[in-house]
């Protein structure tokens, strides 16, 4: 079962499960974006003793290597993420077996947000209102972005999952899940 379903034999609501679901993927998208913009300083700096970083970290690198490289520091980003970023938004009232599935999960999302942020340019989440964000804007259910969860609405309830960007203001490569409802 994954976690959705643990949440729910933990007598979560769905739109609960949304949102803190949704806000494990908001934490890794802005922690691996924070991440990401160190490296590409470093890239553009020179270190103390006068070596390139960029000829350091891929140029006259064997592609293997580079590769190698690149899941190191993916390894150490999603390790952070873990360690500083998780722990304070598991929800309290969870069972172990459902807390097991959240921290998977959420390993899993820091380490496919890690990827979709160092692409060049880099892959972009966007999000609806929600808890999340704290903005109390009704959006219409536009459905050129978004999927309707369990109903269909001319509004937007609540976001369930964002809408993804090949970059930022880019062409759609999927589109979000939300809740629909009527006034």
């Amino acid at each position: 079962m994954d976690v959705f379903g643990e949440l729910e034999k933990d007598r979560f609501v769905v739109r609960d499960i949304a949102y803190h679901l949704l806000r494990v993927v908001r934490r890794a998208y802005v922690h691996c974006q924070y991440w990401n913009r160190i490296e590409k300083k470093l890239r553009n700096e020179k270190n103390i003793s006068g070596l390139d970083y960029e000829h350091i970290l891929g140029r006259g690198m064997h592609e293997k290597e580079t590769e190698v490289l690149m899941k190191r520091r993916q390894d150490m980003v999603v390790q952070d993420f873990m360690e500083n970023m998780i722990s304070p938004i598991v929800p309290q009232e969870i069972r172990k077996t459902a807390e097991v599935k959240f921290l998977h999960f959420a390993e899993q999302c820091a380490e496919i947000i890690w990827w979709m942020c160092v692409q060049n340019p880099a892959m972009h989440l966007e999000y609806l209102h929600d808890r999340i964000s704290g903005q109390s804007k009704v959006h219409i259910f536009n459905s050129d972005h978004y999927r309707p969860y369990l109903k269909s609405g001319e509004f937007v309830d609540f976001c369930v999952w964002p809408l993804i960007r090949l970059h930022q203001d880019g062409p759609i490569l999927s589109k979000g899940v939300a809740q629909g409802m009527n006034k």
